[in-house]
């Protein structure tokens, strides 16, 4: 039987509604360069502290963020313990919040797991320096951290992350992943992940989220 951890359960759906422009999309491509442009190895303390500021600047990623993600959601879950056999199904609730002054966002993810209570948290955001997306993943169903960076496609509708995470039912260490997050609207949107490592893809789980403080559609 091919498993696949729920430590990463949702663990990039934060950044689901990323980006819905390509303008915006368009508006981070040179970001890190910028910032790397301004910057020598010279020593000098302004110029570094004028780095560090640049790099920590909110931009036009992480603002959508907030305007996008930040509420209150209700999760159906479907998750693939094997690809020949049916899936689990489940339902869930997620709060995201803004933290560090809006640069990241956190998302509290309460749920259950075989008739077990679960409950997870992940940051994420967009890093300036390196112009990705960046996300973490922890929860109740281990004692191990998954991270994964990410980006944006052409027409501003899918967020891809490849990750790393630790299988315990198998003892696999370091196992890829790679999740795709795609808008629908600005009340919902679908995270789905797949093991990438073995042959085809195969897709584990759908996380299918809906705004429970619906926002009326922009003009």
């Amino acid at each position: 039987m091919r498993r696949s951890t729920l430590a990463i359960l949702c663990s990039t759906a934060l950044a689901s509604q990323a980006m819905t422009s390509v303008a915006i999309a368009g508006d981070l491509a040179d970001m890190g360069k910028k910032i790397h442009a301004q910057c020598t190895d010279s020593g000098d303390q302004t110029e570094m502290m004028a780095c560090y500021t640049k790099a920590g600047e909110l931009g036009p990623a992480h603002q959508f963020l907030k305007d996008a993600f930040v509420g209150d959601w209700t999760v159906a879950c479907t998750m693939w313990m094997d690809p020949s056999a049916p899936p689990m199904e489940s339902t869930a609730t997620s709060t995201v919040k803004t933290i560090l002054d809006g640069r990241f966002i956190k998302e509290t993810f309460t749920g259950n797991f075989m008739g077990q209570p679960f409950e997870g948290m992940g940051l994420t955001g967009f890093d300036n320096t390196t112009n990705q997306f960046v996300s973490t993943w922890m929860d109740s169903m281990t004692t191990g951290i998954s991270m994964s960076k990410g980006g944006i496609s052409a027409d501003g509708t899918t967020l891809a992350f490849i990750g790393e995470m630790n299988e315990p039912s198998t003892g696999e260490i370091g196992k890829s992943y790679l999740v795709k997050l795609k808008v629908k609207d600005q009340n919902t949107h679908t995270m789905e992940m797949y093991e990438i490592i073995y042959g085809e893809p195969f897709k584990t789980m759908q996380m299918d989220y809906t705004r429970t403080d619906k926002r009326a559609a922009a003009n």
